[in-house]
């Protein structure tokens, strides 16, 4: 069974692709390598900080810190810890589980 963590999907992916741009924010390409390594920072952050599944003291905290750098728009309104990102059979993120 593949590994469902966030910071290991973005280095399958750049193994499978390469680098390459592959996402468009803010007026300017992100490459593949650059996010798969932002995506491990955050994971070991996280980890760092004590953040486990179903910690809802660790998703306050997040939510917090996001309020206070992030736009009004764009700070997430709503934060679940889980132990494992649901993947549809293709690889995408399956949004059901987590409703």
């Amino acid at each position: 069974m593949a590994e469902e963590n966030l910071a290991r999907q973005a280095e399958l992916a750049l193994e499978r692709q390469g680098d390459h741009d592959s996402l468009f924010y803010e007026g300017r390409w992100h490459s593949a390598g650059s996010l798969a390594d932002r995506a491990a920072r955050l994971a070991t952050g996280l980890t760092d900080l004590g953040v486990r599944p179903g910690c809802t003291e660790s998703a306050t905290l997040i939510s917090s810190n996001a309020r206070k750098h992030l736009g009004a728009n764009k700070y997430p309104r709503q934060i679940t810890i889980v132990p494992a990102i649901p993947l549809t059979s293709v690889g995408k993120l399956d949004r059901g589980p987590l409703a």
